[in-house]
C-alpha cells in the first residue's frame, strides 16, 4: 500500500516536472518569437540581401549560399568569408572592397540606447564627483574599441618602412619635406 502511494507521488511529481518544462519551453519559444518580431520591425529590406524575387528551394546549394550571405553584417566595412577544406591545407579568403555600411533601425536604436546609457552614467559619476575620471576613462575605452583589429589587405601599404617596399609615401601622411616647408613658410 505504501509502495503504491510512493509510485503515484513520484508519477505526480514527474507529471508536474514535465508540465513545468513544457511551460518553460513554450515561454522560451514565445520569447524568441517576440524578439524575432521586434528585430523584424527595426530592420528593413536591403538591396544586397537578394530581394523578394530571389527565392530558392530550401535544400539547394544556392539557398545555403543565400542563407550565409543574407545574414546582416553589423559594423563591418569589409565582408570576409573564409572557406577551409579539411582534405586540403588551403584557405581561401574572399574580400569585398570597402562599401558604405548600411545600418538598420535596430542598429540605430542600439546606438541611441548606448549613448543614453553613457549620458546617464556620466550624470551619476558627476553626482559622485568623479565625472572627469569617468569621461577620461570612457574616452580611452572609445579609442581602444575603435582601433583597427583586422589584418592588412593585400597590396595595402604598411605604415612601417620595414614592410613598405621602396619606402613609398602613404597617401595622406605628413612627409618630412612638407613639414620643413610649413616650418619655413615656403610654398
Amino acid at each position: 500500500m505504501v509502495e503504491g502511494s510512493k509510485k503515484t507521488n513520484v508519477e505526480e511529481q514527474l507529471a508536474q516536472y514535465r508540465m513545468r518544462k513544457k511551460r518553460e519551453e513554450e515561454y522560451a519559444a514565445l520569447k524568441q518569437k517576440i524578439w524575432g518580431y521586434l528585430a523584424a520591425v527595426f530592420t528593413f529590406w536591403r538591396p544586397e540581401d537578394g530581394g523578394p524575387g530571389t527565392h530558392t528551394s530550401p535544400g539547394s546549394p544556392e539557398a545555403e549560399m543565400q542563407d550565409d550571405s543574407s545574414r546582416p553584417a553589423i559594423n563591418t566595412g569589409n565582408a570576409r568569408r573564409r572557406k577551409v577544406n579539411m582534405g586540403e591545407a588551403t584557405t581561401t579568403m574572399e574580400e569585398e572592397e570597402a562599401s558604405p555600411t548600411h545600418y538598420t533601425r535596430l542598429d540605430l536604436a542600439m546606438l541611441f540606447l548606448k549613448i543614453l546609457m553613457w549620458l546617464l552614467l556620466q550624470k551619476v559619476f558627476i553626482l559622485l564627483e568623479f565625472g572627469a575620471v569617468f569621461f577620461i576613462a570612457s574616452a580611452f575605452l572609445f579609442i581602444w574599441y575603435n582601433l583597427r583589429n583586422e589584418p592588412k589587405k593585400k597590396g595595402e601599404a604598411s605604415a612601417y618602412s620595414v614592410f613598405n617596399p621602396n619606402c613609398e609615401a602613404i597617401d595622406g601622411t605628413f612627409t618630412a619635406e612638407q613639414f620643413e616647408r610649413e616650418l619655413l613658410h615656403k610654398m
